[in-house]
C-alpha cells in the first residue's frame, strides 16, 4: 500500500463564514477501480451534502497508519483549526499485528493506543468522531484467522479512548451486527457500495447533531 497524504478542499460556495469540517482516511473512504466509484464513496457524499454549512478539508491516504497522525493533527491545528473532525484508521495497523510475524504481540495495539491518544490530545479544539473498524469479511477470515479477535481488539481501543474524552469525541459503529461480506468487497477488507452507504448515513446522523 503506498500514496501522498493530502489536504483536498471543497471550495466554499459563497462568502458566509463556515464552521471547519476535516476528514482523516485511509482507503476505506476512497473508490476502488470499478467496484466503487468516487461519488458513492461515504467521503464524496459527506462534501456533496454538507458542503453548504461546513468548509471540508480531507486527508486520504492509501494504507495510512496512525503512526502518521501526529503529523497530521500538527498541519490541521495550526493551519486548518476544524471545529469537528471524521477519522477512518486502524485496518492497516491491525492487518500489520496479525500477517507481520516479527511483529511483537502487544506492540502494535499498544502503539495504535498511544497514537490515538496523542491525536486526540491534539485536536481537543475539534469535536470528533472515530468511526470503527469494518468487518473482517470472509476471505480476510480464510487468510488469517485472527483477524476478527483483532479488530474487536481495536475497536474496543477506540470505543475506550473516546469514553475517556467525553463530550469531545463519539465512536461510531456503522455496521452493528451486520454480516461483513454484505457491505465488504470481496477482498473482505474494504468496503463496497453499501457499507460506503452504511457510514455516511452514521456520519451525517452526527453531523446533524452538531451543525
Amino acid at each position: 500500500m503506498g500514496g501522498a497524504a493530502g489536504f483536498l478542499i471543497r471550495p466554499a460556495l459563497d462568502h458566509k463564514v463556515k464552521r471547519v469540517l476535516s476528514i482523516v482516511t485511509d482507503s476505506q473512504g476512497m473508490p476502488r477501480m470499478s467496484e466503487v466509484p468516487v461519488e458513492e464513496t461515504w467521503v464524496a457524499r459527506v462534501i456533496n451534502s454538507y458542503s453548504d454549512r461546513f468548509e471540508i478539508f480531507t486527508t486520504m491516504q492509501r494504507g495510512l497508519m496512525t503512526n502518521q497522525l501526529l503529523v497530521i493533527a500538527e498541519e490541521l491545528t495550526l493551519n486548518y483549526k476544524p471545529a469537528l473532525t471524521i477519522m477512518q484508521l486502524g485496518i492497516v495497523d491491525a492487518i500489520e499485528q496479525v500477517t507481520n510475524p516479527s511483529v511483537d504481540e502487544q506492540l502494535i495495539p499498544n502503539t495504535f493506543h498511544n497514537n490515538m491518544y496523542e491525536f486526540l490530545f491534539q485536536m481537543q479544539g475539534s469535536t470528533n468522531a472515530l468511526i470503527g473498524l469494518a468487518g473482517p469479511g470472509k476471505a480476510l477470515v480464510e487468510a488469517h484467522a485472527a483477524m476478527k479477535d483483532e479488530i474487536d481488539r481495536y475497536n474496543t481501543v477506540l470505543m475506550d479512548l473516546t469514553k475517556q474524552w467525553i463530550p469531545n469525541n463519539s465512536f461510531l459503529d456503522p455496521y452493528g451486527s451486520i454480516p461483513p461480506d454484505d457491505y465488504l468487497v470481496e477482498d473482505g477488507v474494504h468496503l463496497n457500495s453499501e457499507g460506503h452507504r452504511l457510514v455516511f448515513e452514521k456520519v451525517s446522523a452526527w453531523l446533524d447533531t452538531h451543525v
